[in-house]
């Protein structure tokens, strides 16, 4: 992947705070049409994904009003730990661009690829 197609995806994919309110956080991602039509066909997964971190108990991804809702327990996790996991699945998804063995794969096999891969990076404690 090119520097500046990275810069961008990291742009559009980074969320912004619209309500913080402990166990109930609320992102928006202003410039998800933005993204190539290829990438924003993935984002789906993007639920799943996030409850994958400990603490969060749903993930709700709504392309038409490109908001993120997030409902986790106050007591293992939080705000800077759910943006620092987006940030992970943002560095994850652009090396996934960049992984030319996934295009061997069907989407199972990625997504399952994918997964582990995350898993790895979960915050051991």
């Amino acid at each position: 992947m090119k520097r500046i197609e990275e810069v961008l995806l990291r742009k559009a994919l980074k969320p912004s705070v619209t309500t913080d309110i402990p166990g109930h956080l609320r992102l928006q991602f202003y410039l998800h049409k933005k993204l190539p039509e290829n990438i924003r066909s993935y984002l789906h997964y993007l639920e799943a994904a996030m409850e994958l971190l400990p603490g969060v108990n749903q993930a709700e991804y709504n392309p038409v009003t490109e908001t993120l809702l997030i409902r986790y327990d106050p007591e293992q996790t939080g705000k800077r730990q759910i943006l620092e996991w987006i940030q992970r699945l943002t560095d994850e998804g652009i090396r996934s661009v960049d992984d030319h063995s996934l295009y061997l794969m069907n989407e199972k096999q990625i997504v399952d690829t994918v997964k582990e891969r995350l898993l790895a990076q979960l915050p051991q404690g």
